[in-house]
């Protein structure tokens, strides 16, 4: 089966940043997953963040949320210290969120916020600098 939701990552000094669009399903889910590890190979030597635009992400299907599950747990055991969450206020998105990390059983240090600049500010306050020349 194909993919259905898309995504672009590039990383930023230690920043994996990370826009998602569509309704994902369990393909989207893995072949993401997939580009994640293999992106961050050298990243995740050292501490690093993420930082979500998630405004255009139409959630997914409860194949692609195990997947999600799997990355969220992935991410604590590879060196992720900060995840910054961006959307416009959005109690379902909010909801599946929160269900998501309950799943995964981890305690990533997550927050949500609703424009990039609080993200960034917070990111900065965990040690993470989106500065291109820092």
């Amino acid at each position: 089966m194909q993919g259905h939701g898309s995504y672009q990552l590039n990383v930023v000094n230690q920043v994996v940043v990370c826009k998602i669009f569509g309704t994902w399903n369990k393909e989207a889910g893995e072949e993401y997953f997939f580009t994640l590890k293999d992106l961050t190979k050298n990243t995740a030597k050292k501490p690093w963040a993420m930082l979500f635009h998630l405004n255009e992400w139409g959630l997914g299907t409860p194949e692609s949320d195990k997947v999600a599950v799997k990355t969220m747990q992935w991410l604590l055991t590879h060196n992720v210290k900060a995840v910054a969450l961006i959307f416009t206020p959005n109690q379902l998105k909010s909801v599946h969120l929160e269900q998501l990390a309950s799943l995964s059983e981890t305690n990533l240090n997550m927050h949500t916020f609703s424009n990039e600049s609080d993200a960034v500010t917070w990111l900065t306050t965990q040690g993470f600098s989106l500065n291109p020349d820092e």
